[in-house]
Formats: structure tokens, C-alpha cells, sequence
């Protein structure tokens, strides 16, 4: 007697998602690296999951030198502005400052050309805190609801970022108490 196993019962790798992202934005290695070309006013991706309980880690390398936005988002806010650029995202920009509904505030230390930034979202106290190059940059936002998602994007600068969602592509440790996001 042989035993199968439904295709649809093997969980997907996550990814930023091709059908959730901002008209500007492209993707590519396994669509794991989004780029977002220049133009006014920002865009984004987020990823195909999202979580509304739980503590989830994952990373982002930032192949750019300006314009990038490390964040999250829900499900409805605008795809054609960076993580932050609305009040349905959170974001911590390049130039070390967290960002939302538009408006930016002073934020741990900025970040360069192939940094790593860690992102620590804790659905279960409605925190997040980013981490740049394994350095903890503190907590930049609480009070988060709902299902939240991953996201990327820049500003009107041309930007280029790839997710580390899986264990084995992390450059750092999963810190202790979170789940890798993959």
C-alpha cells in the first residue's frame, strides 16, 4: 500500500510575491530579489505570507547605496509607495530613520551597500525591530494588528534588496524565541 501526499499539503517556499508589488518593481533569482526602478514616488513588494501571531525572523540584503526601505505592510496598503509611505506600513530607511504614514523619524544608524538588516516581527506583543549587520537597532514600532506582511522598496531611487526567508540562506543566527519566517 503506497501513501501519497497532495502537492497542496507541502508548504511554498516564500518569496516576495509577483502578483502583490508596485508597477515599478521587478523580480528575479527565484523571485527572491525585488528591484524597484526609478520614478516618483516610491513602490514595494511584499512577500506571499504574512503572520498575525508569533515571533518571525528573516533577513534582507541591500544592494543599493540609497533609496532602500526595509519593512512590513498589510494587505491593503499602496503598492506604489515604500514600506511606510502609508499608514498601512512600517519601514527603516537607509538613511537611519523608521518611517510611517509618510513621515520619518530618527532611528538606530544608517545603512549601506550589501548591509544585512534582520527583521524581528512579534505578532504576539505587536512589535518590530530591524537589526543591521547583527547590530539590534532597538524596537521601532509597536501596537501592530492584524496579518502583516514583508516588504521592500525605496523611494525614488533605482534600489535593489533579496529576502533570506529560509534557514539555510540566513547570514546571522535566528535570534532566540523567533521562528525563522520559511
Amino acid at each position: 500500500m503506497s501513501t501519497s501526499i497532495s502537492i497542496s499539503t507541502i508548504p511554498a517556499d516564500i518569496t516576495w510575491n509577483p502578483s502583490d508589488k508596485g508597477s515599478r518593481v521587478t523580480l528575479s533569482t527565484d523571485n527572491l530579489t525585488a528591484n524597484v526602478a526609478t520614478g516618483n514616488p516610491g513602490a514595494m513588494v511584499r512577500a506571499t505570507v504574512g503572520k498575525s501571531t508569533g515571533k518571525w525572523y528573516w533577513e534582507v540584503i541591500n544592494s543599493s547605496y540609497g533609496g532602500s526601505v526595509v519593512g512590513i505592510a498589510n494587505n491593503v496598503s499602496s503598492l506604489e509607495t515604500s514600506p511606510g509611505g502609508d499608514t498601512n506600513s512600517w519601514g527603516y530607511y537607509y538613511v537611519g530613520s523608521k518611517t510611517y504614514g509618510a513621515g520619518n523619524a530618527p532611528y538606530g544608524g544608517g545603512y549601506g551597500f550589501n548591509a544585512v538588516i534582520g527583521v524581528k516581527l512579534d505578532m504576539d506583543n505587536g512589535t518590530i525591530e530591524f537589526i543591521r549587520d547583527n547590530v539590534p537597532q532597538g524596537v521601532a514600532f509597536t501596537g501592530l494588528t492584524g496579518t502583516i506582511y514583508p516588504a521592500f522598496g525605496g523611494d525614488a531611487n533605482s534600489v535593489t534588496g533579496t529576502a533570506k526567508f529560509a534557514t539555510a540562506s540566513l547570514t546571522y543566527a535566528v535570534p532566540a524565541d523567533y521562528a525563522v519566517l520559511s
